[in-house]
């Protein structure tokens, strides 16, 4: 998931459990994330299984008194972490080992949160190989649309359909959230919300470099604004990989949801 969609998820589940520290929190959920700016690919902080199920990458997640102090020159004295030589290329990630993440990281403060982001991401990465697109011949670079085989799609085609996807379904979770906790997901509450969370825990480097990434298309930011969050038919249209794009939407995220509370509790 992009990060907005793990803030968006998080914050819902939060409000249901009354979490009333979710804001120093938050920076926590996005570190896995994040911290691909100073370690690189995103196997090590995602422990990823190598194609072949014989070794996994993996990360033992810096201590927030490390993270702050954290710089690319540094990150390799100051987290361990390894990237298993036979990750491979790909337009998609392989599979998350989520046990091999709570035997190195369990006794982190924010175990929960990190785990959380992983489990999020194990939703959104199981609706795509399972619900949405034939991912057997990835490395051939070629991926089959489940509910028509007449669309193939090559890495460069699938990268625009998942941001397609992932873009009008934070539209479309940022109703739910309006709808279940009364809290408007809009730049600004980004910017007074998570923004400052992330400058409070990161170094500000690493801070700005994430949020950067949490900027709203300006079209959806103005449908949020108006609370218009219905998915449209040209909405409909645009992603391709989905037969009811509404249905998976609504499935994912309650999936999502559910795990996230269980990680609350």
């Amino acid at each position: 998931m992009i990060t907005l969609q793990h803030t968006a998820v998080w914050v819902m589940a939060a409000e249901e459990k009354h979490v009333k520290d979710w804001s120093e929190k938050i920076p926590w959920l996005l570190l896995p994330d994040a911290i691909r700016m100073y370690v690189g690919p995103r196997q090590a902080s995602h422990f990823e299984v190598s194609p072949d199920e014989t070794d996994i990458s993996w990360m033992e997640f810096p201590m927030p008194e490390v993270l702050k102090e954290l710089s690319k020159e540094n990150v390799s004295d100051l987290v361990n972490f390894y990237v298993s030589p036979k990750a491979p290329k790909c337009v998609i990630g392989e599979q998350t080992d989520v046990e091999e993440f709570d035997i190195r990281n369990y006794a982190h403060p924010y175990y929960h949160e990190l785990r959380t982001h992983l489990i999020q991401d194990c939703v959104l990465d199981e609706t795509l190989r399972e619900r949405l697109v034939d991912v057997t011949d990835r490395f051939e670079d070629r991926f089959i649309v489940r509910h028509d085989h007449s669309i193939v799609l090559d890495g460069t085609q699938l990268r625009k359909q998942v941001a397609l996807f992932e873009q009008i379904g934070f539209k479309h979770l940022a109703g739910m959230v309006y709808k279940k906790t009364g809290i408007l997901l809009n730049q600004r509450w980004y910017d007074e919300n998570v923004h400052t969370a992330l400058l409070e825990a990161y170094p500000e480097e690493l801070a700005e470099n994430t949020y950067k990434y949490m900027q709203i298309p300006e079209e959806i930011e103005q449908q949020i604004n108006d609370l218009d969050f219905a998915i449209t038919d040209e909405d409909t249209s645009k992603v391709v990989m989905a037969e009811n794009l509404e249905r998976v939407l609504d499935e994912m995220y309650a999936t999502a949801y559910f795990h996230t509370v269980r990680e609350m509790l």
